[in-house]
């Protein structure tokens, strides 16, 4: 995909938008394209409950002591990171302008390595993502 003009949106031509010239398709999870009067995350609330379901975890398995504790506030700092970084590639985009013509979003790149850190944290805490189910009751 080529970089936009500043500017204008992604849109992938016959794909469906959401109104603002922006395709669902491109980096749904990240971008959102920046919707106008979207509510944010509450992100303390979220924050809160992923670090009791990783205590929990960590105590069902009998491993929440030193160093299991260091890792998993090393985890949720991670995760305070990667937030700003979204929030920061919502509002700036993938590229921007500057004075010497269009820069890319040096967040981009962070976030990527900040939540591949977090999968080797997951992994060193022995934890893993609880399976997601379908209404159907599949398991995704």
């Amino acid at each position: 995909m080529r970089i936009p003009p500043v500017g204008i949106k992604w849109q992938i031509p016959g794909e469906p938008s959401n109104g603002e010239g922006c395709s669902e398709k491109i980096f749904p999870n990240i971008l959102s394209c920046a919707r106008e009067g979207s509510e944010k995350m509450n992100t303390e609330q979220k924050r809160d409950e992923l670090y009791a379901d990783l205590v929990k975890q960590l105590e069902e398995k009998g491993l929440y002591k030193n160093p299991y504790k260091d890792l998993v506030e090393r985890y949720m700092a991670m995760w305070g990171y990667a937030i700003e970084l979204e929030n920061d590639i919502i509002e700036r985009g993938v590229c921007y302008p500057s004075a010497t013509g269009v820069k890319k979003n040096d967040s981009v790149s962070l976030h990527i390595n900040t939540v591949k850190q977090m999968g080797i944290v997951l992994d060193k805490l022995d934890l893993q993502a609880k399976p997601v189910k379908k209404e159907g009751g599949i398991d995704v």
